[in-house]
């Protein structure tokens, strides 16, 4: 008995080291496979910078087989692969890792930049909220996340889901910072979605902020202009033009808004003679516009062709319903010529193209009804 406990006294000396010694080893053997896993990696990251993604892709495999439990070596291997297309390869790692880390803020954003370039828009939308909910609070983190927010609204307009877009604009404008180009590229993507109002809010907010900002006013001179709001957007385009001349766009709708404003027959305070000639000018280009239309070598349909002749035929009955001096024998032709010349306008480019110059004019005209002192 004796003899045994001797035995076993030895055995737990003996052990004692070994156990340390084992510890010791392993240790040292994880520090080695950190040391040579971040030596890959820096390798593969400066592969990556230099372009070459399969010399990248190598070396961060070799990095996360040394260092499997490092989050950082696996989120640039899932992104090394993602950057060469191997979409599939680089989901699998990337959802490996959200079953570890489900609130990691950037496993989410590239798991929606995956879905968001395969299409997925409902996947991606959801990856880029967790991403967004993932971030801490913090100057940086809110950084961060108008960044990322910024991603998801031209993801979402490139898909043309542009009242999903609004929602997240709007937060986005909730805390905007307050410089001219911030305003001005919220004022862009608002345009874009199809809210000129609230364009045109930024866009104002941007040129009070820097008033030297032609492109902030020539933005503010298109969302005007598309509001119906012609007389702030000749205002606001011909600013901007005044500081640079060269915005050719801005340069186009000044010229459309000038011939809106010196052509629509129902403006307010227009004296009865200046009514009848536009009125009369606006028949006259609604008969050459349908004359266009209806050139031979002009492909239309059987039908399309008959409705624009029907209409030809009223412009005719319209202009001998003035006298020889140009005035209306009825009190309501002015509306009634007006609301004609928008038919034409309206029918004919549906038949024979977008209209340029007083054709569109016209057809703005008469979107507008008039526009009450345009």
């Amino acid at each position: 008995m004796r003899r045994e406990i001797a035995i076993l006294i030895l055995v737990s000396v003996g052990a004692v080291p070994a156990y340390f010694v084992t510890r010791a080893v392993a240790a040292w053997n994880r520090r080695t496979d950190a040391r040579i896993a971040g030596e890959w990696y820096r390798r593969g990251q400066a592969e990556l910078r230099a372009g070459d993604t399969s010399a990248a892709t190598e070396s961060l495999r070799r990095a996360s087989v040394r260092d499997r439990g490092n989050p950082k070596i696996a989120l640039a291997l899932a992104q090394v692969l993602a950057a060469g297309n191997r979409d599939g390869e680089a989901r699998a790692a990337l959802l490996r890792m959200n079953e570890t880390s489900p609130n990691d803020p950037e496993v989410h954003l590239e798991l929606a930049r995956l879905s968001a370039r395969g299409g997925d828009v409902k996947d991606a939308l959801l990856h880029y909220h967790e991403a967004l909910n993932g971030l801490r609070a913090g100057p940086e983190a809110e950084g961060q996340g108008r960044r990322v927010r910024m991603e998801l609204v031209r993801f979402l307009l490139d898909h043309r889901e542009g009242r999903r877009a609004l929602s997240e604009l709007l937060v986005l404008a909730a805390d905007a910072p307050s410089n001219a180009d911030s305003h001005s590229e919220l004022a862009r993507l608002f345009l874009e979605a199809g809210d000129a109002a609230r364009s045109l809010e930024q866009f104002v907010e941007a040129s009070r902020l820097d008033r030297e900002n032609a492109h902030a006013l020539a933005g503010a001179g298109e969302a005007s202009f598309l509001i119906g709001d012609y007389r702030s957007a000749r205002r606001y385009l011909e600013r901007a033009l005044e500081l640079d001349p060269g915005i050719s766009k801005a340069a186009g709708l000044l010229e459309t808004t000038r011939l809106i404003q010196s052509a629509n027959p129902l403006a307010l305070r227009l004296p009865s003679d200046e009514r009848m000639k536009r009125l009369l000018a606006g028949l006259a280009q609604a008969a050459k516009r349908l004359d266009s239309c209806l050139e031979p070598q002009i492909g239309l349909s059987a039908s399309q062709r008959s409705g624009l002749e029907q209409l030809r035929a009223e412009v005719e009955s319209m202009l001998s319903a003035l006298d020889a001096k140009g005035r209306p024998r009825d009190p309501d032709l002015v509306q009634d010529g007006a609301e004609l010349v928008f038919r034409v306008e309206e029918a004919a480019s549906l038949s024979c193209g977008e209209p340029t110059g007083l054709d569109l004019a016209l057809l703005l005209i008469g979107r507008k009804h008039g526009g009450g002192g345009a």
